[in-house]
């Protein structure tokens, strides 16, 4: 019934589980996701300009599923990563476009077993590299990117301590 202005205004209002839709073209601001909520920017162009800082933080409880939609995160070249989980049950990224970041595009290093689905993703020049997973020492972390661009990172795709990672149908040129 009242519209928010910034993610952050947004979540703080939405119920876990539940789904912050975006109404309106604008830039949200960047956003820390402590709970299960899905963020979709379907049928307008709904932005996260995260110059200096994270776009999106994750550190959610360990059954918490994240779906992040339809959103442009750009870091105007001094933004750190684009989405970085940090703790959840699993992140999925469906058809987003990440660009512009001194760090990763996706950065998933969780700290217990997470699962990450990147889906019709662009992510382009992060100086970082595209998509990296690296489970902390107590956690593990699996991969599925299906459709995903990246072009003109760092690296394509890095994973480390045993990080089990499937690409398909997916394009990694000029990194």
């Amino acid at each position: 019934t009242a519209p928010c202005k910034t993610f952050a205004g947004a979540i703080s209002k939405t119920a876990a589980k539940g789904e912050i839709s975006v109404l309106d073209p604008g830039g949200y601001g960047a956003v820390t996701i402590t709970k299960s909520i899905t963020i979709s920017g379907d049928g307008t162009l709904a932005g996260i300009l995260s110059a200096g800082t994270n776009g999106i933080v994750v550190n959610a409880g360990v059954n918490d599923v994240v779906i992040i939609r339809n959103l442009s995160i750009h870091g105007a070249e001094t933004g750190q990563n684009g989405i970085n989980f940090l703790a959840g049950g699993e992140l999925h990224v469906q058809n987003c476009t990440i660009s512009g970041l001194a760090g990763q595009g996706i950065n998933f290093a969780p700290s217990g077993a997470s699962a990450l689905f990147v889906s019709r993703t662009t992510i382009a020049n992060a100086n970082a590299g595209a998509i990296y997973v690296i489970p902390g020492p107590s956690g593990s972390a699996t991969a599925a990117i299906d459709g995903a661009t990246m072009q003109g990172n760092a690296r394509g795709i890095r994973a480390e301590g045993g990080a089990t990672v499937v690409v398909r149908n997916s394009v990694a040129n000029g990194n």
